[in-house]
C-alpha cells in the first residue's frame, strides 16, 4: 500500500494546481549603464506562472558583461506566499568569468521577503559551485642573470584548476513611492582565500514611466559578479528599460470606475482579481505616480480618487509584475512603444 502513495499523492497534488484558473506574466529588464572606468550591460528575462494564489513558478534567464567579468545563467524559482511574507528556492545552472578563465557555475538558494508598505526586506543563502577546469599555460625557460643563453620558445602545459565552494547571504531593503525607488544592499561572501568578504551597494531609481527610468548607485568593489554587478567601480549610472505582458486573462470583469460623489469628482475604482496578493495603479492624472488598490470581499481591490470628467491612461500592476493595460480598456501606444489603457470619465 505505501508503494501506491507516492504516485497516488502525486497525482492528486497535480489536479488541485491544474484544477483552480491558473495565469501568468512575462517581463524583460534591461540596464545600460557606466561607471568611472567602463561600460557595462545585463539583461534578465522571467516569466511567472501562479497555479495557485499561495504559488509561483518562476523560470529566469540573466546575463551580464562589464569590466568585472561576464556571466549566464538559467533557472526556475518556486515562491510561496503567505500574506506579507514571500519564501523562494532557487537553483540556477550557467557559465561565468571574472578575467580567469570561463568555468561552469551551479547555483542554489532560499531566501524570504517581507513586504510592508512601501517597504520590502529580503535575505537571501546562496551557495556556489564551480567544476574543476583545465586551461594551457605557457612556461617561459628562466636565465640567469648576467649570462648569455641560447633563446628559447615557450612551452605550453595543461594546467588543472580545482573546482570552487562559497556561499553568500545577504540581505536587501527595497522602498518606492511612485516614481521614486531605492534600495540598501550588503552581504558576506564566505570563500577560502577570500580577500573582501564583505560588500555593499545603495541604488536609487527613477521611473519616468512604467517602463523606462534612470538608474544611479554606489557599489563596493568586493561585490560578487554573479550578485548582477558587471561593473568594476564605485559609481554607476545607467537607465533601466522593463517590458513585460500577461500570459492569460486575469479577471473575468472588466476594470470599471464608478462616480461616488460628482461634487467632488471622487471616483473608486474597482478591479476583480481573486487570486492576487498585491495590486498597484498609475496613471497620468497621477504624473504617473503608484496608488496601492485596498481589497475588498470577493476579490474585489478598490482605489479611490478625485477624478474629474475626462480621458485618462492608466496601467495596473499585479504582485510586482510588469505593468499591464486593465482588462476591458481600450489599449493605445504610449511615447516609448508600450500599452497604456484608455479610460474614461463621463
Amino acid at each position: 500500500m505505501s508503494n501506491l502513495q507516492s504516485p497516488i499523492s502525486k497525482c492528486l497534488v497535480a489536479v488541485v494546481l491544474l484544477s483552480s484558473p491558473v495565469y501568468g506574466q512575462a517581463r524583460i529588464t534591461g540596464d545600460l549603464g557606466t561607471t568611472l572606468d567602463t561600460v557595462f550591460t545585463s539583461i534578465r528575462a522571467t516569466a511567472a506562472v501562479h497555479p495557485r494564489s499561495w504559488l509561483s513558478l518562476s523560470p529566469d534567464l540573466a546575463g551580464a558583461v562589464g569590466a568585472g567579468g561576464w556571466f549566464g545563467l538559467a533557472g526556475v524559482r518556486a515562491t510561496v506566499v503567505a500574506g506579507p511574507i514571500e519564501a523562494s528556492i532557487q537553483l540556477a545552472r550557467g557559465r561565468f568569468d571574472e578575467g580567469l578563465n570561463p568555468t561552469g557555475v551551479v547555483l542554489t538558494g532560499v531566501g524570504a521577503t517581507w513586504h510592508r508598505g512601501p517597504f520590502a526586506v529580503e535575505a537571501t543563502l546562496r551557495e556556489g559551485r564551480t567544476r574543476d577546469s583545465r586551461h594551457m599555460e605557457e612556461i617561459r625557460p628562466s636565465r640567469p642573470p648576467d649570462t648569455m643563453a641560447v633563446w628559447q620558445p615557450p612551452e605550453t602545459t595543461m594546467v588543472e584548476s580545482p573546482g570552487r565552494l562559497w556561499r553568500d547571504v545577504a540581505a536587501r531593503i527595497d522602498w518606492s513611492a511612485g516614481r521614486l525607488g531605492a534600495s540598501l544592499e550588503s552581504g558576506v561572501h564566505f570563500e577560502v582565500g577570500a580577500q573582501r568578504p564583505w560588500w555593499g551597494a545603495v541604488e536609487g531609481t527613477w521611473s519616468l514611466t512604467p517602463q523606462f527610468g534612470l538608474v544611479a548607485g554606489v557599489a563596493s568593489r568586493g561585490r560578487p559578479l554573479l550578485q548582477g554587478s558587471p561593473a568594476n567601480g564605485l559609481l554607476r549610472l545607467g537607465v533601466r528599460m522593463s517590458v513585460g505582458r500577461v500570459t492569460a486573462p486575469l479577471s473575468r470583469r472588466n476594470f470599471e470606475a464608478v462616480v461616488i460623489d460628482r461634487a467632488t469628482n471622487l471616483t473608486a475604482l474597482r478591479l476583480y482579481l481573486p487570486r492576487v496578493q498585491r495590486v498597484e495603479l498609475t496613471a497620468d492624472f497621477l504624473e504617473w505616480w503608484v496608488v496601492k488598490l485596498e481589497p475588498l470581499a470577493g476579490g474585489v481591490w478598490e482605489t479611490r480618487l478625485r477624478m474629474p470628467p475626462g480621458s485618462y491612461r492608466v496601467n495596473i500592476r499585479v504582485n510586482g509584475g510588469p505593468w499591464i493595460v486593465p482588462p476591458g480598456l481600450p489599449a493605445v501606444q504610449d511615447e516609448l512603444n508600450g500599452e497604456v489603457g484608455v479610460l474614461r470619465i463621463p
